[in-house]
């Protein structure tokens, strides 16, 4: 039953179709008449080929219009499926990235945390965290850097994973907790850590560019060489903070209180781009 209801709607459609067609042929014969109005039969015979070309113009200016309409429709599937790809890797490469590196923390032979940097262990886990991460959004680059923290692999001093030149860009770490973080050489541009805890972090040679570091606690911690330009660092906790050889060019709400705060500003270049002796 079905089918043939189908089928019935589909003959419905044709024939409709062929209708309109003929009344548009017919309209169009009549105005086509009018237009050359024909007086005698020699003028008449111009008619019917007139008639055709207009017909064959307009029929290819429809398949004309009908091909780019469909390449319009699929760049548009095109576009839709990208962006549907683009929010299904995130969410499967997150749970995929976690599964994969608890079984490294959990293996009987060669646990992850009893690893060192250098070790195959580390190397491989390394290799997971760095590419997994350009892959992720703001909040899933959060859930990894928490993660290796609360199982202390980025622990300072015993740090199992290598964050060195890691894709951090932007990530949400607003609030987090990651006291004494190993966090060397990462790439932070434009990353929220504002009421972070860093009290202690390693940050040398950090890249916070356009980062948001407002109330963070960064209270001893090491940004030694570390990139801070245009960040911003509104009631910010530097003291004692070691800032030698920082970047300070164009840092935002930054306060001559702060500074005096710092444990040293050796060599580091201040907001108005000069060297601190």
């Amino acid at each position: 039953m079905p089918r043939l209801m189908r089928m019935i709607s589909i003959s419905v459609a044709v024939g409709s179709a062929l209708i309109v067609i003929a009344l548009l042929g017919f309209v169009l014969w009549r105005v086509l008449g009018i237009y050359i109005d024909p007086q005698a039969a020699t003028e008449r015979k111009y008619l019917v080929p007139s008639f055709a070309v207009v017909v064959a113009v307009g029929a290819l200016l429809l398949v004309c219009a009908g091909a780019i309409g469909n390449l319009y429709v699929s760049r548009k599937n095109l576009q839709q499926e990208r962006e549907l790809e683009g929010q299904r890797v995130p969410l499967e490469a997150l749970p995929a990235y976690l599964d994969q590196m608890v079984r490294l923390l959990n293996d009987k032979e060669r646990p992850l945390r009893r690893s060192k940097g250098g070790d195959e262990g580390s190397i491989i886990a390394k290799g997971r965290t760095h590419r997994v991460l350009p892959r992720l959004d703001g909040e899933r680059k959060a859930r990894v850097l928490q993660f290796l923290y609360e199982t202390g692999l980025i622990i300072k001093d015993r740090a199992v994973v290598d964050l060195l030149g890691a894709d951090l860009r932007e990530a949400n770490l607003r609030d987090a907790n990651l006291r004494g973080a190993n966090l060397r050489g990462a790439d932070l541009r434009g990353a929220d850590l504002s009421r972070a805890n860093l009290g202690g972090a390693d940050l040398r040679e950090a890249d916070l560019a356009g980062a948001n570091l407002r109330e963070a606690n960064l209270h001893w911690s090491e940004l030694i060489s570390a990139n801070l330009s245009g960040a911003y660092v509104g009631r910010a906790d530097l003291s004692l903070a070691d800032l030698s050889g920082a970047d300070l060019r164009n840092v935002k709400e930054l306060t001559a209180w702060q500074l005096d705060q710092a444990y040293s500003l050796k060599g580091a270049t201040i907001p108005d781009g000069s060297k601190h002796p």
